[in-house]
């Protein structure tokens, strides 16, 4: 599967895009298409300097094998209203009318901590793994980080779907953490956490949570809705015998930045954060909940 291609694609004209020069466009498998911004090949700043909503639609009357035409809502969205330094949540709940509606979403990951935060929300799901390691991929020539695990949450779900065609509602997310304009993924090994954790100490990173919907309640046409939230984490100063006591536990395994916010929190790291905390753990569950009761309330 060609994951990443140049794609020569245009959006609409009248698409609403941001005050702000549309660079490069990466194409994503069978037609997806990503719209970035570029500065000199570098990322356009942290998604925290995007100072609007990005709400447009994209159709490029391509078929990516979930319908004739994929319909498409992006947005990028930056949570700042909210700030914490302790583990308690308080999750969204869909409306009466949304959870007798929805049909029961498909997740596409292997990631416990979703599966909680969608139980906690009242959401029912069933889970389903990605058949391909999304950490193998790198961004390449793509135009920011929001873009990116929107691509990567788009490619989960879509995989999903085409694996199970019985599903009607399947759901993908990712995330990233972002720092001095470079993306910091999941560590492969116990030295690569060390490292991303080092570089986390007395600085803030920015976490971007990617999430894709598709929809296929119309039969032989899909929708997906594409978004993205940001949250800001700051970590104080962690010893290394704490450090290292923690790489040894294998507690970095499997998350964005070698961390779960939450669980470290408990543990007693210097960490506070602005936003939505579950952006940060990897499902930002108040967009999530906003968008479904749009869709089905």
């Amino acid at each position: 599967m060609d994951f990443e291609h140049e794609g020569s694609l245009a959006a609409r004209e009248d698409s609403p895009l941001p005050d702000r020069s549309v660079g490069d466009m990466t194409a994503v498998p069978n037609g997806d298409v990503a719209i970035g911004m570029r500065t000199n090949g570098q990322f356009d700043g942290p998604v925290d300097q995007l100072d609007h909503q990005m709400d447009h639609r994209i159709d490029n009357g391509l078929d990516d094998g979930l319908g004739d035409r994929m319909g498409d809502r992006v947005e990028v969205h930056i949570s700042s209203t909210r700030q914490g330094e302790r583990g308690a949540l308080n999750l969204p709940r869909l409306s009466e009318r949304a959870a007798s509606a929805m049909p029961r979403v498909l997740l596409a990951s292997r990631s416990p901590r979703r599966r909680e935060l969608l139980s906690g929300a009242g959401i029912d799901h069933i889970a389903a793994a990605p058949s391909f390691d999304d950490s193998a991929l790198t961004p390449g020539r793509i135009a920011s980080p929001a873009h990116w695990v929107m691509s990567l949450a788009y490619l989960k779900a879509w995989a999903q779907a085409m694996a199970h065609p019985e599903a009607v509602l399947v759901l993908g997310s990712d995330t990233a953490c972002v720092m001095d304009g470079g993306l910091i993924g999941t560590p492969q090994s116990l030295a690569e956490a060390r490292r991303m954790i080092r570089a986390f100490s007395n600085r803030e990173h920015q976490v971007v949570t990617g999430v894709a919907l598709i929809d296929r309640r119309g039969g032989g046409v899909a929708v997906r809705h594409l978004f993205c939230d940001a949250a800001m984490v700051t970590m104080g100063h962690l010893g290394e015998q704490e450090l290292e006591t923690y790489l040894a536990s294998g507690g970095w395994h499997g998350k964005a930045g070698g961390y779960n916010l939450l669980e470290r929190i408990d543990a007693g790291w210097p960490l506070t954060y602005q936003g939505d905390p579950t952006t940060i753990m990897g499902l930002p569950m108040n967009r999530l909940v906003d968008r479904l009761n749009c869709i089905f309330g």
